[in-house]
């Protein structure tokens, strides 16, 4: 669609790029003008063989002469901010337009899908495909590609300016954007990475989802009180679990991020539920509603008193809820229970799965650790013969392994995360259920054996056979599906 892309993003964008170029900030217009020269320089030099260092230094003999190393350097340093800002700008634009730029009616698409649905027996042929389906949408750790919070805000409120042409609004988020800082003046920590991305659970999944599943329904006729394959969707979560090359990760931060995930899901909740309060006003549904508030703010904030502890609770007082505007109030605004509950029923008290990663190797230098200091305790079992075993041996010694294990059985900090971490998704599993914690990733995984070395782990450390954990192995090369 290049004449749409055209007209809905690129002309879009330039009419808003003329009034980023007009803000009252100092040196805007002249960064703004020197940085097309720069490009045309830049590509000028590259395709005559310079280095980038030629580049600048003939760009500024050419159009900053009579400037400063100092001045040269801010200017540098401008051009980076400016071109950031710019990249915001075009990102809002393209984002704003993007039901121009798509079909989002077309191949692929739910409504193509239920388009192709014109009978009753591919109907419940799709809702049975639908009861055992998932798709699963994992947010992984990548901290050097966020933007911070103050920046995502803007971001979505110029997106929805945009969209409406509201020019006024959107001067004052460009004022705003020009003001605010881009980088963060410490390195994020892993907690901080969680947060960042926790802003796109709150502000995007947790709306879009539940908005998902109610278009299927709604195409399959489905009502939202009977829809019963709540894992439709499923939203894996990185950052704080995941330890591969990340030392900064250990079990308590882990076991943070878990809270903060239940803490900014209940508090989504709690909004949903204020609302419904507003509206529910009928006699013996708003006594429901209002234990529901106090309830869900008291798991937030006051933990001491009477609070919900997992979700079931919280549905069963919003059943009943709808039981009694069914019967005695005609069903009015029991689409918005419904809505509710559907999203109670989709995120539980977890919001997002928790997902711990370790690399392969580490495992085996836990068990290590174990098993020589077995040996200084039964004579007759040497490390060194273990190693000599083949894997199957191993694997059955593992898998038949009973031993009492603490952290103190581990000297390295690692391998003390790992028996942490083990403990964490236990812990996780209590506050949050198990869909909170459930995975656990190896990374590097070449084989069986390294698989049951995590296994043996988690029986020795748990202390049962009864393990609600999925293991895991990423096989990174052809030689490890071998």
């Amino acid at each position: 669609m290049p004449n749409v892309y055209q007209d809905a993003v690129v002309t879009k964008y330039n009419i808003f790029n003329s009034l980023f170029l007009s803000l009252p900030f100092q040196d805007i217009y002249r960064t703004g003008t020197l940085l097309p020269l720069l490009v045309q320089a830049s590509e000028e030099g590259f395709n005559a063989g310079k280095s980038p260092l030629q580049i600048i230094e003939s760009f500024f003999e050419e159009y900053t002469e009579n400037a400063t190393e100092d001045e040269r350097r801010d200017l540098l340093f401008n051009l980076i901010k400016f071109i950031e800002r710019q990249v915001v700008l075009f990102d809002s634009v393209e984002d704003a337009g993007f039901d121009h730029t798509h079909d989002s009616n077309g191949q692929g698409s739910i409504t193509q899908l239920l388009n192709r649905v014109d009978s009753d027996d591919l109907r419940q042929k799709l809702l049975r495909k639908l009861e055992d389906f998932c798709v699963r949408i994992v947010l992984t750790a990548h901290p050097t590609q966020f933007y911070p919070g103050k920046v995502l805000g803007i971001i979505t409120d110029l997106e929805e300016s945009i969209k409406d042409n509201d020019f006024v609004e959107v001067n004052h988020l460009l004022l705003q954007l020009g003001k605010t800082g881009f980088i963060n003046k410490n390195k994020p920590t892993p907690l901080d990475e969680a947060m960042t991305l926790c802003w796109f659970l709150e502000n995007v999944f947790y709306k879009a989802i539940p908005m998902l599943v109610q278009r299927l329904l709604n195409g399959l006729e489905v009502p939202m009180h009977e829809w019963t394959h709540t894992g439709l969707f499923r939203l894996g979560f990185w950052p704080g679990g995941d330890r591969d090359g990340n030392p900064f990760v250990t079990s308590d931060v882990t076991l943070e991020v878990a809270d903060r995930l239940r803490q900014i899901l209940l508090k989504c909740y709690w909004r949903d539920i204020k609302y419904l309060k507003r509206r529910l006003t009928f006699n013996g549904v708003e006594e429901f509603i209002s234990t529901a508030e106090r309830k869900t703010n008291n798991a937030i904030y006051y933990p001491d008193q009477e609070h919900y502890t997992k979700a079931e609770e919280l549905l069963a007082d919003l059943s009943q809820a709808r039981d009694v505007l069914v019967r005695d109030h005609d069903s009015l605004f029991v689409e918005l229970l419904d809505e509710t509950v559907l999203k109670v029923k989709l995120f539980g008290f977890f919001f997002a799965s928790l997902d711990i990663r370790q690399v392969s190797p580490k495992h085996s230098l836990a068990w290590q650790e174990i098993l020589t200091k077995i040996e200084k305790q039964v004579p007759v079992f040497s490390f060194s013969d273990y190693e000599s075993w083949d894997e199957k041996r191993k694997i059955d010694f593992l898998l038949s392994l009973q031993v009492e294990l603490t952290e103190s059985d581990f000297k390295d900090p690692i391998t003390q995360d790992i028996y942490g971490s083990m403990l964490a998704i236990r812990e996780i599993q209590k506050r949050n259920g198990i869909e909170g914690a459930h995975r656990y990733v190896i990374s590097n995984c070449a084989s069986a054996l390294n698989v049951v070395e995590v296994l043996a782990l988690f029986k020795n450390v748990w202390k049962t056979d009864d393990l609600h954990v999925d293991i895991v192995p990423l096989f990174e090369t052809v030689d490890d599906l071998a």
